[in-house]
């Protein structure tokens, strides 16, 4: 086994029913004070996105300043520009996204741009992408928090994001660290009316996340640790989700584990 590494989970992990609720709060205490919602359509037609704007309601500390849902699957660099002049124009501070894969990643390339003040997102990912790991890399600033629709991808807790750069016709990954989401919220009633295929699926992607986290070559014994919990997680809980969509118990640790898995297998 390799002794010598630097493993850093980084995002803090808030699971629960509910645990939206306490998005507030948790960014008040990150000194946030104008709130971005990033979400998609889809999300916004089955209510939760609504659903996500009640936990703000009333509240002194946090104003939602701004809900932009224009972020579509496999999203591009001129997804994630509108979706920045966007975030200048409502003068947001901090960013909350909603969503799966594609939404969580675009808030990273968001949050990487406001950060840097970047006109556009393909000025950092030119000639198929950028990794820029380690402790040099100076600290982003943006309080950041991922919201999980489905539990598959990891994102929330990932410092790579993938974007299709429309000029050069590629997929382009960005991988910096801290671009992951500062708060991960795994909100299993948020995934309640995710269709059983699509849980299957996204399941399987964590799986093999978990899986080659074991095998690679760079594994330790943090990574090994929580990968092969991961994998228990799923096994254990996948075919509770199937029998019964409504197992809200099962589908949060299907959450636990999509997130686990993704932080033994990225770089940090």
């Amino acid at each position: 086994m390799n002794n010598n590494f630097m493993f850093n989970m980084r995002t803090v992990v808030l699971s629960g029913e509910d645990s939206i609720r306490d998005i507030p709060a948790q960014l008040a205490a990150k000194g946030a004070h104008r709130v971005l919602l990033l979400s998609d359509v889809g999300l916004e037609s089955v209510g939760l996105v609504n659903k996500l704007i009640g936990v703000f309601e009333g509240n002194k500390q946090i104003e939602l300043v701004g809900v932009y849902t224009d972020i579509k699957a496999d999203a591009s660099c001129d997804d994630i520009n509108k979706a920045v002049q966007y975030a200048n124009k409502v003068k947001a501070d901090s960013i909350v996204a909603l969503g799966g894969g594609s939404v969580i990643d675009a808030s990273k390339g968001i949050k990487y741009s406001l950060e840097h003040q970047l006109d556009d997102i393909r000025d950092a990912i030119r000639g198929g992408g950028r990794i820029d790991v380690g402790p040099h890399v100076k600290p982003f600033t943006i309080p950041h928090v991922g919201v999980p629709t489905t539990a598959g991808t990891g994102a929330e807790a990932s410092p790579i994001a993938v974007f299709f750069n429309d000029v050069e016709q590629v997929k382009a990954s960005l991988v910096v660290s801290g671009l992951e989401c500062d708060i991960a919220v795994l909100d299993p009633t948020l995934t309640l009316g995710l269709p059983v295929p699509l849980t299957v699926s996204t399941a399987m992607d964590a799986l093999t996340h978990a899986i080659e986290a074991v095998a690679s070559p760079m594994s330790n014994c943090f990574t090994d640790a929580y990968a092969i919990q991961a994998s228990r997680l799923i096994l254990d809980n996948l075919p509770k989700v199937v029998s019964d969509p409504s197992n809200v118990n099962a589908r949060s640790e299907l959450l636990q584990a999509s997130t686990m898995a993704i932080s033994a297998f990225t770089p940090r």
